[in-house]
């Protein structure tokens, strides 16, 4: 049967602060998230906007969908959108413009299921405690499942319903049932989530960092701000900590600033022999500034000798009291490299670091 998808992305976005479809989300307007999740489930799209952003969104779908201007009501919104749908469709899914996060597979199931029922609402179980508010009173929720989009129907069937439908009718399954008396639910997806504030959209960043030093004589051996029994120390203007100072980079990578000989220079007297702990401390200290906390961190120390696996997990709840975060979100790992480079030939040590940072907007 011929599918068609009625994207409704004509709200006002009050509660988000500035316009949400149009919020860059990993790099592209969110509500290209939605659409192209949309194009690939069905022949046809129709995206409902506003009249004021009607054009951007013609100018975004690029010709593959068709853009028509929304009503003052939701309920209106939808009428348009189903008066602009190509002839021969037959299956109509219906879907907000601010759930980007629906899968291809939730489309098809919710088309399949309105093929052979009428209608298929996406459900999932409410799983939070309800109160009425003004009579402060709990509400068993048992029986209670939370309706998500995209929300599919027979098309002839939904046109009728709207045609005897109110104003006061907000969702498109209330319509068919307030026609016809009955739904069909199918399980929805707990990642199907509606954007209405900023903090519904976390972003995440990945950084990778990587250092190298020589070791000498006459110097401490300090690997994730732990003293290591050792006969050479590694070289440099700070206490040389290839370990942290792989994961400071990874940090400063993550959140697009320049590397730690950019934040501290060698030439600078302020930093010798400093701590490397403390200079991690600052630049968490900027990324918490600008949102960012660490989700996980991972360290790979490449050296001959001594022997590390003694002092891995001292290391690794030393990162961790650092990170502030759990000791299970930090990996420290050592390894040589089959007698190959300067680690192998005992002139240096390397580390590389990668982490996970998310980003409450």
């Amino acid at each position: 049967m011929k599918r068609s998808v009625i994207i409704v992305a004509a709200g006002e976005s009050s509660r988000f602060k500035q316009d949400k479809l149009f919020f860059d989300y990993l790099g592209k307007p969110l509500i290209m998230h939605t659409f192209d999740a949309a194009k690939n489930a069905c022949d046809s799209v129709v995206i409902v906007a506003n009249k004021s952003n009607a054009d951007k969104m013609r100018q975004l779908s690029d010709g593959q969908a068709t853009v028509v201007c929304g009503g003052a009501t939701r309920s209106e919104s939808v009428r348009k959108g189903l008066e602009a749908l190509p002839v021969g469709t037959e299956i109509v899914a219906i879907h907000d413009g601010a759930r980007p996060f629906a899968t291809p597979d939730l489309f098809e199931r919710a088309f399949l299921h309105a093929e052979k029922y009428g209608s298929a609402i996406p459900v999932t179980p409410v799983t939070d405690s309800l109160y009425d508010a003004g009579k402060s009173l709990p509400v068993p929720r048992e029986n209670l499942s939370a309706a998500q989009t995209p929300q599919a129907f027979d098309l002839a069937k939904l046109k009728n319903a709207y045609d005897l439908a109110t104003s006061s009718l907000t969702d498109d399954g209330q319509v068919w049932l307030n026609a016809y008396g009955s739904l069909h639910f199918i399980e929805g997806e707990t990642g199907n989530k509606k954007v209405t504030y900023p903090s519904d959209l976390p972003t995440y960043r990945i950084g990778i960092g990587f250092d190298a030093h020589r070791l000498g004589e006459n110097r401490k051996l300090i690997l994730c701000g732990v003293p290591v029994p050792f006969n050479l120390g590694l070289i440099g203007h700070s206490d040389a900590d290839v370990a942290l100072h792989a994961l400071i980079d990874a940090i400063l990578s993550a959140t697009g600033e320049k590397d730690i000989g950019n934040l501290f220079p060698d030439t600078d007297d302020k930093y010798l022999g400093i701590d490397s702990g403390l200079m991690l401390d600052e630049v968490l200290k900027k990324a918490r500034k600008n949102g960012y906390e660490v989700v996980n961190a991972s360290i790979v120390i490449m050296a001959q000798a001594p022997r590390l696996s003694p002092y891995i997990e001292k290391m690794r709840k030393n990162v961790a009291e650092r990170l502030d975060c759990a000791v299970s979100r930090v990996n420290v790992s050592a390894t040589t490299t089959e007698n190959l480079g300067i680690t192998a030939e005992g002139l240096g040590m390397a580390s590389q670091a990668q982490v996970l940072l998310i980003k409450r907007n």
